[in-house]
């Protein structure tokens, strides 16, 4: 038999909250659970105890003052350079025949040897040619002197005769008068008078003739006598001599070839004329050359190569305008006692060692020990702080003057939170 739809509903609304009951009951039981575990952790932690705040010390480094003169020496880093480079070109046109054994890019050479030797035969010609025609124009002026020596002479005697003739006629012109002598005899007297008298003129007109051909001949011997040394001087040309001992680089000839006028043969560097260049910076520079001790100082170099090598040399010049790239100038010092058997060579790097003036009771620190226009010294574990005045800079380290003490301990780390009570200790 069916049950009653009542029934039915009445069942159905039972289970429906059966099962609600069960979704709200589990979560409230587990977080419960959840609050009960921690209370219980919390509970029995254990108690932190707080430490009272330390003062923090520093650990820093220190240099002690020793107070005295000091010459401070400065080190610079350089190159040898050439301070005289020749270029060897041929000066006549015409085949090489030889060249000197040494004649090799690196090759030693003393002044005068003879490195290129041209062809001589052609200037050898032209030398026998203008000799002869300067012998020639010689000649030929001998010839005219002896013309002009001789139409002196007879312009001399023209003039001997002319005065004879001047007082035969004058003779003769009183006998006229008292009718001693012909007319004819007369005439004749004074015709030889004239006579005379032009070939004087005439003689005196070739003489200045023969004079003025005696300047001309004289130019003309003039010019073939430079012809002639020009000559002498292209023979010679043909050798080419070292004009100094030196060494020789870009060498760019051979037996056999033909070479013309300013053909590049090479170039010779002067052994005893090397320098090193070096800069210095605007501060350096500025501190040196406002006391006077720039040029012709004397500084030391050192080439380390397979050893330590030293020389000396002086500072000769500097350039005339500051490098704007790197902020500094350009010295130049002459290598002293240099030959040519020396083992430099331009292009070699080296150190510069420039001693500057003496610098009185100063004290000594690294740069970083500055800090403005102070330095901080140790008292105890406690720092204090010092002035001091910068008398110069030299590399990393700075020469100073101011109120520290002989043995000092001045702090040269550097702290952000550096200033005066700072606790520190000594590393």
């Amino acid at each position: 038999m069916r049950e009653p739809f009542s029934t039915r509903l009445i069942a159905k609304s039972r289970q429906s909250i059966g099962s609600v009951s069960t979704k709200i009951v589990v979560p409230i039981a587990i977080l419960f659970c959840a609050s009960a575990i921690f209370l219980a952790l919390k509970n029995t932690k254990p108690e932190i105890q707080n430490r009272p705040a330390q003062e923090r010390v520093w650990g820093v480094k220190t240099v002690r003052v020793e107070i005295g003169d000091v010459s401070v020496k400065h080190r610079f880093y350089g190159q040898v350079v050439a301070g005289r480079v020749a270029d060897l070109r041929a000066e006549v046109n015409g085949r090489v025949l030889t060249v000197n054994n040494n004649f090799k890019n690196g090759g030693i050479v003393s002044r005068s040897d003879i490195l290129v030797h041209i062809d001589p035969l052609d200037y050898q010609s032209d030398l026998i040619e203008r000799e002869n025609e300067l012998a020639e124009a010689e000649a030929s002026f001998a010839e005219l002197k002896a013309d002009y020596d001789g139409t002196k002479k007879l312009l001399k005697f023209d003039k001997e005769q002319t005065e004879l003739r001047q007082r035969e006629t004058a003779r003769l012109s009183r006998l006229i008068k008292r009718k001693n002598i012909s007319e004819q005899r007369f005439d004749e007297a004074k015709m030889a008078l004239s006579q005379t008298r032009q070939n004087a003129v005439n003689r005196e007109r070739l003489l200045k003739k023969i004079a003025s051909g005696l300047d001309k001949q004289l130019a003309v011997i003039n010019r073939r006598a430079e012809a002639v040394k020009r000559a002498k001087r292209k023979l010679s040309s043909t050798r080419l001599l070292a004009p100094f001992d030196g060494f020789l680089k870009s060498v760019e000839t051979a037996p056999g070839r033909y070479v013309s006028i300013g053909t590049p043969l090479g170039k010779i560097i002067q052994a005893k004329d090397l320098e090193v260049k070096f800069q210095i910076g605007n501060r350096e520079f500025g501190e040196l050359s406002r006391t006077n001790e720039l040029v012709r100082k004397k500084v030391d170099v050192l080439w380390r190569s397979g050893g330590k090598r030293q020389y000396t040399a002086i500072v000769r010049r500097y350039d005339s305008s500051v490098d704007p790239d790197a902020g500094g100038i350009n010295l130049y010092a002459q290598l002293e006692g240099l030959t040519r058997n020396s083992l430099l060579r331009p292009g070699i790097f080296v150190e510069i060692y420039f001693t500057g003036k003496l610098q009185k009771q100063v004290m000594r620190l690294p740069e970083t020990a500055l800090h403005g226009d102070k330095v901080y010294v140790i008292l105890g574990d406690r720092l204090t702080e010092k002035k001091v005045e910068v008398v110069l800079k030299s590399g990393t380290d700075i020469l100073v003057k101011g109120e520290i003490a002989n043995g000092d301990k001045v702090v040269v780390t550097r702290l952000s939170e550096i200033g005066p009570g700072l606790k520190v200790v000594e590393r």
